[in-house]
């Protein structure tokens, strides 16, 4: 069996300096759409990583993590 570790950076939110929130997020990870949400908390509004895992056909699976960075 092949592993193969894929990282892609699906979202991004910023924090405004009102204390609101402003977040951009692709659907699916080859997705040209983006998803544009403000309000507040928008980790919330992400996609469930659980979809990802979803639908895989064959001897195929597909895990997801999400990871949250501050910079």
């Amino acid at each position: 069996m092949k592993t193969y570790d894929v990282q892609v950076t699906r979202g991004i939110i910023f924090l405004l300096q009102n204390g609101g929130e402003i977040s951009f997020e692709k659907n699916i990870w080859f997705s040209e759409m983006i998803s544009i949400h403000k309000g507040t908390p928008l980790t919330n509004q992400f996609i469930p990583i659980s979809e990802f895992e979803e639908d895989w056909t064959d001897d195929y699976v597909g895990k997801c993590e999400r990871e949250t960075i501050k910079i």
